[in-house]
């Protein structure tokens, strides 16, 4: 989660904190300006990740996985991710600029590009400027929702998509537990006990 911040775009203030201010500088300074070092911390933390996820497989064959263990993590890293700067992905800014489009501007994303509003200060966050939005109208209703929550105020609608986002990971979590309870009933009864 704290590296995510060495990716944080240089033209993005998270906050007026001092310390944060620090904080992003210095990880900022890690990410773009030290590639090498970069790197470096990237794979270490990916290769700790990914043993992570095979110990975990390895006790979940061996049915050493509680269905409790099961759901602290997954609320526990969807908590981190909440927090966590969306670095490899994004697609979050475009969830935001396409909203703005719909509630400031009074305009559908389908007919009109974050290109048409080049005053907005938001457009310097945006990675797909030309194109139309991609996404269905259900989505595009359901991220009014955030949206709105957000109060105008950029780094609130992040986080407020990020909650709203992280909500329904949960919601999907929970889904597929109770799928798999239903196709894989003794992997599921091994769960509970």
């Amino acid at each position: 989660m704290l590296y995510s911040y060495s990716q944080v775009d240089l033209n993005l203030t998270l906050s007026q904190n001092r310390f944060v201010i620090m904080f992003v500088e210095r990880m900022q300074n890690l990410g773009y300006f030290n590639r090498p070092a970069s790197t470096l911390t990237y794979l270490f933390l990916l290769t700790i990740a990914f043993t992570i996820f095979g110990i975990n497989l390895w006790l979940a064959y061996r049915g050493k996985v509680s269905l409790r263990y099961l759901k602290l993590t997954m609320v526990g890293t969807t908590f981190a991710l909440v927090f966590a700067y969306p670095f490899l992905s994004s697609d979050l800014f475009n969830y935001i600029f396409y909203s703005k489009i719909i509630l400031n501007y009074h305009a559908s994303p389908y007919t009109h590009r974050a290109l048409d509003f080049p005053g907005d200060d938001w457009l310097r966050f945006m990675r797909w400027v030309h194109g139309y939005a991609p996404y269905g109208p259900l989505w595009l209703a359901g991220a009014l929702i955030p949206a709105i929550l957000g109060f105008g105020k950029f780094i609130l609608n992040l986080l407020m998509f990020k909650i709203f986002i992280g909500i329904f990971h949960i919601i999907n979590s929970h889904i597929i537990l109770k799928i798999q309870s239903q196709i894989f009933s003794n992997w599921y009864s091994l769960l509970c006990s």
